[in-house]
């Protein structure tokens, strides 16, 4: 099955980073038979206090209730740096509704230090294609029922 899920973001880093509030859409192939991963591209842009911005693109992918993003971050938030690009790589824990993860931004310039920030989601996964529905999802990967 393919989910499209749109979603809501947050982020926290220690107190000398701004806060973020944004939105996030993935679009994720679900393959439950024999355990439950799932893969697909992401897209994310946040506000930043301040009035800056931060912007994401990359792919993810989990198993179960574990998973990985990884891709390209552009962010205006760092100071000093009116311009960062880095990798961003953000290991997470996911229902497919909900995550909380731990985001880490590597400047690929090297001048500013990495930024590890956690990271807060809720998504609304709608199937588009296939024949899961969000029920499926969420009780193939809480209860681990194929």
């Amino acid at each position: 099955p393919l989910f499209i899920s749109p979603g809501i973001i947050g982020s926290f880093a220690n107190p000398s980073e701004r806060p973020t509030v944004g939105l996030e859409l993935s679009v994720v192939h679900w393959f439950p038979s024999p355990h439950g991963l799932t893969f697909g591209p992401y897209l994310q842009g946040e506000y930043v206090a301040g009035g800056e911005g931060r912007g994401s693109i990359g792919l993810e992918t989990s198993f179960y209730l574990v998973g990985l993003e990884a891709g390209y971050a552009y962010a205006t938030a760092l100071e000093g740096s009116p311009h960062i690009s880095s990798l961003q790589l953000t290991p997470f824990l996911s229902t497919g509704t909900w995550y909380l993860g731990a985001r880490i931004l590597v400047p690929f310039d090297g001048k500013v230090p990495p930024v590890v920030s956690l990271v807060v989601g809720l998504k609304l996964p709608i199937s588009v294609a296939g024949d899961a529905g969000l029920g499926d999802l969420v009780e193939r990967i809480l209860f681990h029922r194929g």
